[in-house]
This record gives structure tokens, C-alpha cells and sequence, in this order.
């Protein structure tokens, strides 16, 4: 028996809206500087950032 829950495969989703701006403007002013932020997060794996229309979804 553990005593603690198993840490090993925890994630984090973000996900941002605009509502009336461009994807492409979208990703530049909202998503790109959310993933730079989160690529100084010590031991960070893996990020992925599908764009989508006026959406802003990130994984890491």
C-alpha cells in the first residue's frame, strides 16, 4: 500500500478565448507568450499548443 497517489503523468490545460480577434492574432498575443512562459517550468516535458480558431488551448 502507498501513501501517496502516484505523481507520475500530471498535466496542466490552458485554455484562453478572444472572442472577435484572428487566430493568427490570438497566437501571437496570447498563446506564444503563455508557451514561452512555460518553457522556463523546471522539469517540463513536453508542451503541445493546437491553434484553433479564437481559441488559445496549451498542454504540458
Amino acid at each position: 500500500m502507498e501513501a501517496y497517489p502516484d505523481l507520475a503523468n500530471n498535466y496542466v490545460q490552458i485554455i484562453t478565448q478572444w472572442p472577435g480577434r484572428a487566430a493568427e492574432e490570438v497566437e501571437q498575443q496570447v498563446t506564444i507568450p503563455i508557451e514561452t512562459v512555460m518553457n522556463g517550468i523546471p522539469a517540463l516535458e513536453y508542451i503541445s499548443g493546437p491553434h484553433l480558431c479564437a481559441g488559445s488551448p496549451a498542454w504540458c
